[in-house]
């Protein structure tokens, strides 16, 4: 469910929640930090990649990287993974102006209709990865209470670019999900 706050079904607690999150997270993510930190942990991107081979078929530059060896030299890969970060970081800077969150979000989950093969629920892959990397990173600051607030957060973003992904589908009609 995407939560919107033009919505009466709104939970509003759940908002509160959202807003205070920058506040929490970002200085661990703020001005590019997130993709320092996951670069100094084992890469989120290379993990998804591993767990979900049939992925990195989706990409035409990356569906040659055969083995772990060619996948952590490939450039191509790398600014695939940079550029997700920078994604995410974005998402995380923007949740302080929820319209500019839902907006970008939005607009990123809408342009992988451009990727052959894509649904929707690919979204979601990205999860267990992007919570295990962050762990990995903070080590012991990774409390319980830290990793409610990633998963809020990451899920709230995940919502977001599927619903993006799913509106685009629908304005273009393919429908795709």
């Amino acid at each position: 469910m995407i939560y919107n706050i033009h919505n009466s079904s709104f939970y509003p607690p759940f908002f509160a929640i959202i807003i205070s999150i920058p506040s929490i997270i970002i200085p661990f993510f703020a001005q590019g930090r997130i993709t320092k930190y996951f670069k100094q942990s084992t890469s989120f991107h290379y993990r998804l990649f591993e767990e979900n081979e049939e992925l990195i078929r989706l990409f035409e530059k990356f569906s040659e990287l055969r083995t772990k060896e060619e996948q952590a030299t490939s450039v191509e890969l790398a600014e695939h993974a940079t550029k997700v970060m920078r994604t995410l970081d974005e998402s995380i800077k923007n949740l302080k102006d929820i319209d500019s969150f839902y907006a970008y979000i939005r607009h990123v989950g809408a342009t992988h209709h451009q990727v052959p093969g894509f649904k929707a629920d690919n979204f979601w892959k990205i999860e267990q990865p992007f919570l295990q990397a962050a762990k990995t990173t903070l080590g012991e600051r990774y409390t319980p209470n830290i990793e409610s607030i990633y998963k809020l957060t990451i899920r709230f973003i995940l919502e977001n670019l599927v619903k993006g992904y799913e509106d685009a589908g629908k304005q273009n009609g393919n429908g795709q999900t």
